[in-house]
């Protein structure tokens, strides 16, 4: 596991370097384990990756480049993973962004959102506004993200 965030680390760190100005450590199967087994044989390794990131500088900016933490299914160890080091967790769309944000205070929040699912409850526009009015403000550093999840519909020729 070490050699595997040295590897990430290496990674995420050449691409700030390359100008992104914010880069992502993403753990598609974190959620599948238990808070125990996420502490104990995961975070450690996310922690070396986040410190190993913290000094990369994009040239872009000129300035450091936050780290978001992300993993698909991590609600119930989000406290967990805000500890690693990140500036910033991201949660994945079954996650209600409140709620998040309650879990880890003063951590950044970010959250996706599904152009598929808000197909489901309606226009994106009428998603937004369920978003932002039934769970009211949210801290300035929360963001949401579209998630590039679904396919276009095909154009009809005629």
């Amino acid at each position: 596991m070490s050699w595997c965030a040295r590897v990430s680390a290496d990674f995420i760190t050449s691409q700030v370097e390359a100008g992104a100005s914010a880069a992502q450590l993403f753990d598609s199967w974190v959620g599948s384990l238990s808070p125990r087994t996420y502490r104990e044989s995961v975070a450690p390794y996310s922690r070396m990756v986040a410190r190993r990131v913290a000094g990369a500088v994009s040239p872009v900016t000129g300035e450091r480049a936050p780290l978001i933490h992300f993993g698909t299914g991590s609600a119930p160890i989000l406290a967990d993973m805000a500890e690693v080091g990140a500036d910033c967790v991201g949660v994945d769309w079954k996650t209600d962004l409140s709620w998040a944000v309650a879990q880890v205070p003063g951590k950044a929040v970010r959250g996706i959102l599904i152009p598929r699912c808000c197909r489901l409850r309606g226009t994106l526009s009428n998603t937004l506004f369920e978003i932002f009015s039934t769970r009211g403000a949210l801290p300035p550093a929360t963001s949401l993200t579209s998630g590039t999840a679904c396919r276009p519909r095909p154009t009809p020729t005629s």
